[in-house]
């Protein structure tokens, strides 16, 4: 039951009356039954890194979806692409050819050229992104890496 009063400019609606236990009780299955959905959301990647959320984190912003796009292009190409940015002043651009290589050298297994593209990523970018391509700087996360996102291809067998 609804009941409405106006006042002035204000509508006050008055609802059933609900006792604190209900709605405790009605709050705390909510919260149980989106704990249930993130676990069946469970993605391969997660499910791969486990307890390791900063490796997820950055892997999840950095791993392709499509690699064998970009392989068909070459990994030479996107990094042509990428000076050549660098040589016209266009920052923004020379970073995301670096992204792509290093995504696609995630996919090809190559750790110095992962290494590279990477760090030259954390040099044309700001915040968050920052932190994602620092990860790669450091050769024992960049291994590490590597290893999951080779699990993690041979899993989900992206697009041949």
């Amino acid at each position: 039951m609804e009941l409405k009063f106006k006042f002035l400019t204000f509508t006050h609606k008055i609802m059933p009356f609900k006792s604190l236990r209900q709605k405790r009780k009605e709050r705390e299955e909510k919260t149980k039954m989106k704990e249930l959905m993130k676990e069946l959301r469970k993605s391969k990647l997660e499910e791969i890194c486990g307890e390791d959320k900063e490796l997820y984190e950055v892997l999840s912003n950095t791993l392709l979806l499509n690699p064998s796009q970009l392989k068909n292009e070459g990994i030479e190409s996107l990094l042509e692409k990428a000076k050549n940015y660098e040589r016209s002043n266009e920052e923004g651009r020379a970073r995301i050819a670096y992204h792509a290589a290093g995504g696609l050298a995630l996919y090809l297994g190559d750790l110095g050229l992962v290494r590279e593209c990477f760090k030259k990523c954390e040099e044309k970018s700001s915040s968050k992104m920052r932190e994602i391509y620092k990860f790669f700087s450091n050769e024992e996360n960049a291994k590490r890496a590597l290893k999951i996102a080779q699990e993690y291809y041979k899993k989900v067998k992206p697009y041949s």
